[in-house]
């Protein structure tokens, strides 16, 4: 949804100047994006939110369930600047780094 929220705020037009009392204007619709749960909450009635660690996914949230945000929890951040893989075997190593610092920091059996 907000990926077409965003596509609909970049449409925007310019009223000619000879436009009587509303030209030489610029125009365009300016709606709020959905809101990702990033500040966390309880959920007081079933809803949905979008999530993506494989890629946009809906989930469906039941009543009294819980949100909260991974830096909340504890959770982990990862910076990569200035990615460069050579072969798939840099892209393993990559990934076996990844999930060990995961494992070593919540005690998760990844």
């Amino acid at each position: 949804m907000n990926i077409l929220i965003r596509g609909l705020n970049k449409l925007k037009f310019d009223i000619p100047d000879w436009v009587p009392k509303i030209g030489g204007k610029e125009f365009g619709i300016k709606i709020k994006e959905i809101p990702r749960l990033a500040e966390g909450g309880d959920i007081i009635g079933s809803g949905h939110a979008i999530v993506g660690e494989a890629g946009p996914e809906l989930l469906s949230l039941p009543t009294g369930a819980r949100v909260t945000p991974l830096a909340a929890a504890g959770g982990i951040t990862v910076n990569i600047y200035d990615p460069h893989l050579f072969n798939t075997r840099d892209a393993d190593k990559l990934g076996d780094m990844i999930a060990n610092r995961v494992r070593q920091k919540t005690g998760l059996k990844i």
